[in-house]
């Protein structure tokens, strides 16, 4: 299944090494400032969404010389080689709505599409559990999550009622936009784990998940360093036209 959000990182992965010639720091990353990063992310999406398959836009990155190496972004690069190739900048791509921000990795299970885990099954000859072929392993980001979906997670997981939905979607959407995405997730998970573990009422409106601020933060801060340890801080493809292979 293709997956935009991923498929524009990898191509802007593809373009920082093989267009770029850039190689990863000890942490995994390109070098360069976020915003040119984002900007060659939205370049490489705007590519796919004005009709290009992932796999015409990766031949073409194989095509790349060193005299390459200047292009901006990846129309840039393709333009040298084919002059007709047009792209619609998609500057309103994304859903009104939209919390995710496209390039961005996030740590909340709820934001990532991931692999399945190993699945056992019983073989009636020797009464043993077998584990069946496991599937390659991948990490993705997911294409959307709108402040629809975060609020519906807000009512679900805290039994809120579901009337004041207008409301808390101008709440969420501010907490988002200061706090950011994946905090605000966890902000949701402390608030419920403090009103379940003290034994008092649901946080019923967003504004008061902030009293859980500190707990989020220390959950938000430890899934991040799980991720490090285990080398999942960056995205693994389902599909790969490069070498790299995830985590075993």
């Amino acid at each position: 299944m293709s997956n935009t959000n991923t498929d524009s990182q990898e191509l802007s992965d593809l373009f920082f090494s093989v267009v770029k010639g850039f190689e990863k720091n000890k942490d995994g990353k390109y070098p360069g400032n976020a915003a040119y990063k984002r900007a060659v992310i939205q370049n490489a999406r705007d590519c796919l969404t004005s009709g290009y398959s992932f796999e015409y836009l990766v031949s073409q990155i194989r095509l790349a010389t060193t005299d390459d190496a200047q292009c901006y972004d990846l129309t840039e690069y393709i333009k040298k080689k084919v002059p007709d190739f047009v792209v619609t900048k998609q500057t309103q791509a994304q859903k009104e709505n939209e919390c995710m921000e496209w390039g961005v990795f996030y740590y909340h299970p709820l934001l990532q599409v991931t692999s399945r885990p190993p699945a056992y099954t019983l073989n009636p000859q020797t009464m043993d559990f077998e584990m069946l072929p496991r599937e390659p392993f991948f990490l993705e980001m997911r294409n959307s999550f709108t402040i629809e979906d975060l609020t519906e997670y807000f009512i679900r997981r805290t039994n809120s009622e579901d009337t004041f939905q207008t409301r808390h979607h101008s709440q969420l959407r501010k907490m988002v936009q200061y706090h950011g995405l994946d905090m605000v997730l966890y902000l949701i998970e402390a608030g419920v784990i403090a009103a379940t573990d003290e034994d008092k009422q649901m946080p019923h409106s967003p504004m008061f998940l902030m009293d859980s601020l500190e707990a989020a933060k220390l959950m938000y801060d430890n899934r991040k360093e799980i991720a490090r340890e285990g080398g999942l801080t960056h995205v693994y493809p389902r599909r790969r036209p490069t070498e790299e292979t995830g985590p075993s």
